[in-house]
C-alpha cells in the first residue's frame, strides 16, 4: 500500500501538562492532528536516523570525545573478567538466536487430520506440549554451550582487544537507541499538524520540533507511535 496516496489513519490529540490536564491557551485546549506518514517520508526519516546513529557511533568509539567519556560506562577499573562478563551479556541475544537455530531438537509432532477423532487431538496436544518443553530445554543447553565457547574465546583476547570490543558493543547498543529515537521524532514531526485537513504543519522545521520541551516531544511521539500501531492492527 502506498501511504503517500492514502492516509487511512489519523487522530486528534490534546496537548497536556505535567499534571496530565489539557494545556490551555486563552482558555482553549491546544489540539493537534496526526496522520501516518507516507512512504517518501518514511525513507526521509530513516536516512536522518541512520545519519544520526552513524555520527554518534563514531563519536562513541573515539576515546577522546565527550560522548565517549559521558555515555560509555567507565571500563578502566574493571578486571578482564568483568569486561568479559559485560561483553558476553551484550551478546546474549545473538547467542540465543544462534542457539535456537543450531540446537538438536526432537521431531515436531504431526497434527492429526481434520477428520480425526477427539482422542487423536488430545494425544497431539499432549505431544505438542512435550515437544515445546524439550525444545526449550535443548535451546537452553545449546545456549550454555555457546556461552562457554564464547567466554573461552574472549579469555584469549588481550586487554586492548577486550576494551575495543566492549566499546564497540556498548556503542552499538546506544547507536541503536539513537536511530530509533531520531526515526520516531522525524516521523512525528512530519505527521503533526494544526488543522484537520493536514495543511498547516505544527512545526516550521525539524529544528523547531527538536528544540521543543521534552514533555511536548515525548507526548507527541508517543501519540504518533500509538497511531502507527493502530494502523498496523487495521492492516492485519
Amino acid at each position: 500500500m502506498n501511504l503517500d496516496k492514502l492516509f487511512l489513519w489519523t487522530k486528534e490529540y490534546t496537548i497536556t501538562g505535567r499534571d496530565g490536564n489539557p494545556t490551555l491557551v486563552n482558555g482553549k485546549e491546544i489540539k493537534v492532528y496526526q496522520r501516518i506518514v507516507g512512504d517518501s517520508e518514511l525513507i526521509r526519516a530513516r536516512k536522518k536516523a541512520l545519519s544520526a546513529s552513524r555520527d554518534l557511533r563514531r563519536k562513541l568509539k573515539d576515546r577522546d570525545s565527550e560522548e565517549h567519556k559521558s555515555m560509555i560506562p567507565d571500563y578502566e577499573p574493571l578486571e578482564n573478567a568483568g569486561l568479559i562478563e559485560a561483553i558476553a551479556l551484550s551478546e546474549v541475544h545473538s547467542l540465543r538466536a544462534e542457539a535456537a537455530k543450531t540446537a538438536n531438537y526432537v521431531q515436531k509432532p504431526v497434527a492429526p487430520h481434520s477428520e480425526a477423532d477427539l482422542e487423536a487431538f488430545e494425544e497431539y496436544d499432549e505431544a505438542l506440549e512435550k515437544y515445546e518443553k524439550e525444545k526449550e530445554e535443548a535451546t537452553r543447553k545449546r545456549l550454555t554451550e555457546l556461552t562457554q565457547k564464547r567466554t573461552k574465546e574472549l579469555e584469549n583476547l588481550s586487554r586492548e582487544e577486550l576494551e575495543d570490543l566492549y566499546v564497540r558493543e556498548v556503542a552499538s547498543a546506544i547507536a541503536q537507541l539513537e536511530m530509533l529515537k531520531v526515526f520516531n521524532e522525524w516521523c512525528t514531526y512530519m505527521a503533526t499538524y494544526l488543522d484537520k485537513k493536514f495543511t498547516q504543519p505544527a512545526f516550521d522545521s525539524f529544528e523547531d520540533f527538536s528544540g521543543a520541551s521534552s514533555l511536548l516531544k515525548d507526548q507527541l511521539t508517543a501519540s504518533y507511535i500509538d497511531l502507527e500501531v493502530s494502523g498496523d492492527d487495521l492492516k492485519n
